[in-house]
């Protein structure tokens, strides 16, 4: 089955949550955390929730991390029961000044 999410992060709002090291465990791994940048943190945060709302299901924001690949594309790593329900994932993250939106596409089994 083809399912899509979308999701679009205010910076200015987000970085007032950067401030928070408990949310940010909470959220992204360690690898995510390297560029503790506002608009970077928000444009994986963006991808992140747009891949729950394709899938459907709460976040369990661990259960998945937003690598790159060698030609700088971003992707998304699985864990567990997820990597065993999706065939393939595509994302797309973009940012502009105030504003990060991310995009994802999946096919599930």
């Amino acid at each position: 089955m083809l399912r899509t999410g979308v999701d679009i992060v205010h910076v200015p709002r987000f970085a007032r949550l950067m401030d928070n090291p408990a949310f940010l465990a909470k959220v992204f791994h360690p690898s995510e955390q390297k560029k503790h940048d506002a608009q970077h943190l928000a444009g994986l945060f963006a991808a992140k929730e747009a891949f729950f709302k394709a899938i459907d299901d709460g976040p369990r924001w661990l259960d998945i991390e937003i690598k790159k690949k060698a030609t700088g594309r971003p992707m998304i790593v699985m864990t567990g029961a997820l990597k065993d329900a999706i065939t393939e994932c595509d994302l797309s993250i973009s940012h502009d000044h105030e504003y990060a939106i991310a995009h994802v596409v999946l096919v599930t089994r």
